[in-house]
């Protein structure tokens, strides 16, 4: 992590950082931000591609969300 580094929640569909269903996509964002390394790699694809398929039955993924 680098300090004093600011990081904005992905906001282009849904806002991850309230408090709605989609904010636990928020925290895997934010866990991989602050922990390098520490999250699976393509974890948080996986469970976004889940999440809106499930919930709204809509193929969604990182880059569709302009999620870096």
């Amino acid at each position: 992590m680098d300090a004093g580094k600011i990081y904005t929640f992905p906001s282009s569909v849904d806002e991850w950082d309230s408090p709605i269903p989609s904010s636990c996509l928020g925290i895997i964002w934010l866990a991989d931000k602050l922990h390098p390394g520490k999250i699976p790699e393509n974890y948080l694809e996986t469970k976004v591609k889940a999440f809106y398929k499930e919930f709204f039955g809509k193929e969604k993924d990182l880059k569709s969300l302009n999620v870096e």
